[in-house]
């Protein structure tokens, strides 16, 4: 039995402890001290109470006297009570809930030590026990050297202020508590009720560090423990140090961190904490581990401004992605790269910085001239020539500013402009899924506030960088030629420099990408709220929405604090660096003067160049710190520039015309390693017929559309045009045979013909009236105040849902393409505007291969093939009728869809089955029932095969097909066989030309075999005649036979139901 104390105090601060003797309460020097001044300072006694007869375990409660009282169901209580599971006292302010578990074995069951004799070595209320002589005797001391750590680090989390005494108990490997056949041989059991940390250490396993089971241990009276553990598990592996995981293991991931495996979830666990920490600092993850039961979701929005699944995914698009390690000299590589076609105008700009410094070389020995020579002969006539000359420099030096200043802008708006040309034509070619795991306002930032940063790190670097290089450069020479003892002492601080700027680039950088991370958040919330802004209004959002948007908004404002405190510190370190060798080189140079060494003059001379000196290094450290802030953008622009684009294979052959068939030859697809989207899907699509692809949602049908379009690659399997890997031939040339019509039409803020005319280049008026004809556009563009120039507006909002749709038709149309690709093309319409959708996509068809993903089921009904996706497999395809018939999947949508009552399963009558068939036609009642009592069942799971021959099957349940002998599992079939229909008759004939009967679905057969077939030829002379080919067929088959057929690519299947002939 186990009695355990969970307190309350005025704070809503939980604890919670075991009491296992005698404990008095109050509010200093008894055995438990509660923070709570409206307790006495003894204020009561707490005793463990053992079960007895009808008495349940409790513990009995005695006020010693105190002046506020103890109070039981709001009742002072005047003699000892004892309270039993699931009741409580307060005292004070304080609230004391009583729980008892009887059955130890219903809470975590704690290993038992493997040696009955344990030392011990304590520090910091940190105990470390170990066997003498065993594995874990030999590490005991870094253990506890390593706990001690522990414990400083965790400072104030959870229970760790309360000086709970912690035993580690080192011991060899020991039975798993949750599953005790398999043994814990390293890592750690934790018991937070006892305080005890169990480690498994032995000689080929060390114990693991201490700050994961203790941070899991300390954490365990936080209210919300339950479900922050993982985040309590991720903390403790980061302050222990763990490595990042490699960025391919990242992107391997799938579901969430918490549902991943334990024993391998560790060092995921431990890089999103320090996502999360990198993102606002430790102390924001200490408040997101403290939330309140029950407040979990709103502490993630609160302090990181999103879910915690959405940190989660940005997590993993972060570490996800092979980071470039960029720094300065990064920047200036790629700089060159975008200013190497303005070079000429670089050249230009160069010569005018060397015409700027004009009065920087003049100055120092001007003044030296003018103290130590001019100003004491007394002549005027010799100062006003030296300023004369000072004038004349200056004026050279502005006049060459002016033309320097407006090269170097013209040089950097051009260098930006390509790059975001750049950037933005790599985004036309990024495959859905860097799209998928971008936000829109994220790209968006990218493309404008990243584009904007880099701007100004090359617009300084390219107008100010050089300058000061080179000034640096004369004016040092110059210096030292001026006093070249005093020039070394001032070159000497220039390491001094270099150290403070190399220190402080990392956290400059850091903190300029968090500003634009942060930049991003807004940018998206900005974004999705404006695109939702119906459903702001409608569901009386605005007000979330405004804390959603100030949330990210003030940690914008926090970040870009931090970068600015951060560089206000980079400015103090340079600037007093500066100051001291300033007052050095007053100090020093001073002496020489006295010493007779130095000249007033050379001083003053000294004093301005140094300035002339010391200004360029300033200048070049804070373009390093603008620099480094730029890197920051840099790097998230090189993220999109190195994305992989979309295989175009431009160099590749073109995609001839498709003339036979669209083959999905065993594709499997996964998002994520836990499930495929598609698995094994293997269809063929024969040209000009009309397919569809059907199933619940999430099955897989956008998905196989998908591949189609080549806009996802399969991770296995082949897509074939005619038999042709189209990954062998060029992407442009595959999409130009293919119209798309989606199910959110989007149109561009352009004219009606403008829109259309966008699915394909170079059309002309003709074919885009063409195909408005086609699409039906013709219907309504009169009663458009322009005609074909009415603008539409943006996506379209100027039209109505049917007259997108149908200008989203004409577009896909105006190129006259052989195959018509419909994704969920009429889902989103009205009932009425869908028939007449429909019906103009019937017409828009004809004489193209049509392929349509719907989950309305009435849409297609009347197609060739329709393909039922389940769990990423087909599971079915034939035609409406059929599946029907078939009571799969396709007929329980139909039946949910419509209304209508799943067809009633009939059994088939094999006697009536076989009094059609030549060999027992003229068999009696009696002898047909006999011979269909020989029969015996058989099952066949999707995708198996009867080979003809030797033996006559009937199909009692399910549907299979014929296909050719030597066809692959995805070619066409010859024949659909439903409920009845008949296999291998014509081999019995000597016919036998090796064809197979495949499973479509779970088939059920009725099988006579050879032995029988041949003893019914021995007892029947009808059947040895029908058998050898001498008897006459009487009436009309009703039976569905087939064995022997000839079929062309161009002909489509007829398809009957049960009792329709073959042919």
């Amino acid at each position: 039995m186990t009695i355990r104390l969970i307190l309350t105090n005025p704070a809503g601060n939980i604890r919670e402890l075991v009491i296992d003797r005698s404990l008095t309460v109050g509010r200093e020097g008894t055995d438990l001290v509660l923070e709570d001044q409206s307790v006495s300072r003894s204020h009561l006694r707490l005793e463990p109470v053992e079960a007895m007869g009808d008495r349940p375990s409790g513990v009995r409660v005695t006020d010693l006297g105190s002046s506020n009282g103890t109070f039981v169901a709001d009742t002072r209580i005047e003699g000892p009570v004892v309270l039993v599971d699931g009741e409580s006292l307060v005292a004070g302010q304080t609230r004391i809930e009583i729980r008892v578990d009887p059955d130890p074995a219903a809470r975590r069951v704690r290993p038992t030590p493997v040696a009955p004799a344990m030392e011990e070595i304590e520090a910091d209320d940190i105990v470390v026990s170990f066997v003498p002589g065993s594995a874990g005797s030999k590490v005991a001391k870094s253990v506890l050297d390593t706990a001690r750590r522990a414990r400083r680090n965790l400072a104030g989390l959870g229970s760790e202020p309360w000086h709970t005494r912690v035993t580690i108990n080192l011991v060899d490997p020991f039975p798993d508590p949750e599953n005790p056949e398999s043994i814990i041989t390293g890592g750690s059991v934790v018991d937070p009720d006892n305080s005890v940390v169990w480690m498994a250490v032995s000689a080929e396993s060390a114990p693991e560090d201490p700050h994961r089971p203790l941070a899991v241990l300390f954490g365990s009276v936080l209210p919300a423990a339950a479900e922050v553990g993982h985040i309590l598990e991720g903390y403790g592996l980061h302050l222990a140090g763990t490595p990042e995981p490699a960025p391919e293991e990242v992107a391997g991931l799938g579901g969430s961190l918490d549902s991943l495996d334990p024993t391998r979830r560790g060092p995921f666990l431990a890089s999103f904490v320090a996502f999360l920490i990198s993102r606002e600092g430790e102390d924001a993850l200490r408040q997101l581990l403290a939330a309140p039961q029950g407040g979990l979701n709103e502490a993630w929005n609160r302090i990181y401004g999103r879910s915690e699944a959405a940190m989660e995914h940005m997590w993993w698009g972060e570490r996800g992605e092979e980071k470039p390690e960029l720094g300065t000299l990064d920047f200036l590589k790629m700089s060159w790269r975008y200013v190497r076609p303005y070079r000429l105008r670089q050249a230009e700009v160069f010569a005018y910085m060397l015409l700027s410094l004009g009065f920087t070389v003049t100055y120092p020995f001007v003044t030296r001239s003018l103290f130590d020579t001019a100003i004491p002969s007394g002549e005027m006539s010799r100062v006003l020539q030296l300023l004369g000359i000072l004038g004349i420099a200056f004026a050279i030096s502005l006049a060459a500013s002016v033309r320097q200043t407006y090269q170097g802008s013209w040089i950097s708006g051009s260098v930006v402009r390509d790059l975001r040309r750049d950037i933005f034509g790599r985004l036309q070619r990024v495959p859905d899924a860097w799209v998928y795991r971008h936000p829109q306002g994220d790209v968006l930032t990218r493309l404008l506030s990243d584009v904007g940063q880099v701007e100004s790190g090359l617009s300084t670097a390219l107008s100010d960088g050089v300058f000061q290089v080179v000034s640096l450069i004369v004016s040092t020479i110059i210096m030292l030629k001026v006093s070249f003892v005093l020039g070394l002492i001032v070159l000497a601080g220039a390491p001094v420099v270099a150290i403070i700027y190399t220190r402080m680039s990392d956290g400059a950088r850091r903190r300029s990408l968090a500003v634009q991370e942060e930049y991003s958040g807004v940018v998206t919330v900005a974004s999705e709220n404006y695109q939702a802004n119906r459903v702001v209004k409608l569901f009386r959002l605005a007000g979330r929405e405004e804390k959603r948007f100030d949330r990210a908004s003030g940690r914008l404002f926090d970040s870009q604090l931090r970068l600015s405190l951060f560089g206000g510190l980079f400015g103090v370190a340079v600037e007093g660096t500066m100051t001291l060798l300033r007052l050095a080189i007053l100090g020093i140079g001073t002496w020489l003067i006295f010493e007779g060494n130095f000249t007033l003059g050379g001083l003053v001379a000294f004093l301005g160049i140094m300035g002339e000196v010391l200004s360029p290094v300033t200048g070049l450290t804070s373009l390093g710190q603008s620099i480094q802030a730029s890197v920051g953008s840099l790097i998230r622009l090189e993220e999109v520039l190195q994305a992989e684009p979309e295989p175009e294979g431009a160099d590749l052959p073109a995609l001839a015309p498709l003339s036979s068939d669209i083959r999905l030859e065993n594709v499997s697809l996964s998002y994520t390693p836990e499930q495929r989207a598609l698995d094994g899907v293997d269809v063929t699509i024969p040209a000009g017929s009309r397919v569809a692809f059907v199933g619940p949602s999430g099955s897989g049908k956008s998905t196989t559309l998908n591949i189609l379009m080549r806009l996802y690659e399969p991770d296995e399997g082949r897509l074939l045009f005619d038999g042709v890997d189209v990954r062998e031939r060029s992407l442009a040339s595959l999409r130009s045979q293919m119209g798309v019509v989606f199910q959110d039409s989007f149109l561009f803020d352009a004219t009606v013909r403008e829109n259309i005319a966008m699915g394909e280049e170079g059309v002309t008026e003709d074919q885009i009236r063409a195909a408005a004809t086609a699409a039906e556009v013709d219907e309504f563009i009169d009663n458009l105040s322009h005609g074909f120039d009415t603008l539409v507006g943006e996506g379209g909002r100027n039209l109505s849902g049917g007259q997108r749709q149908r200008v989203a038709i004409a577009r896909a149309l105006v190129a006259d393409p052989p195959i018509l690709l419909l994704d969920e093309a009429t889902s989103a319409l009205d009932p009425r505007t869908e028939r007449q959708i429909t019906s103009t996509l019937e017409r828009a068809g004809a004489g193209r291969t049509v392929v349509a993903i719907t989950h309305r089921l009435t849409s297609i009904a009347d197609y060739d093939i329709i393909f039922v996706i389940d769990d990423g497999r087909v599971v079915e395809h034939g035609s409406h009728d059929l599946l029907v018939e078939n009571r799969g999947v396709y007929a329980r949508l139909w039946a949910e869809q419509t209304g209508a009552p799943l067809p009633e399963a009939e059994a088939v009558d094999l006697a009536d089955v076989l009094s059609d068939l030549p060999p027992f036609v003229n068999l009696d009642g009696e002898d047909l029932a006999e011979v269909a009592a020989m029969f015996d069942q058989i099952r066949l799971e999707p995708g198996a095969t009867e080979v003809e021959g030797g033996r006559l099957a009937v199909v009692l349940s399910g549907m299979a097909e014929v296909v050719a002998a030597g066809s692959d599992h995805g070619s066409l079939p010859m024949r659909e066989l439903g409920r009845g229909a008949v296999f291998g008759l014509n081999a019995l004939l000597g016919q036998n030309q090796g064809n197979m009967l495949r499973a479509r679905s779970e088939v059920t057969l009725a099988v006579l075999d050879a032995d029988r077939l041949e003893d019914l030829r021995t007892r029947f002379e009808s059947v040895e005649a029908g058998l050898s080919g001498r008897s006459t067929l009487m009436g009309a088959p009703r039976g569905t036979v087939v064995s022997r057929l000839t079929i062309g690519p161009q002909t489509r299947s007829t398809h009957g139901g049960p009792g329709a002939p073959a042919g």
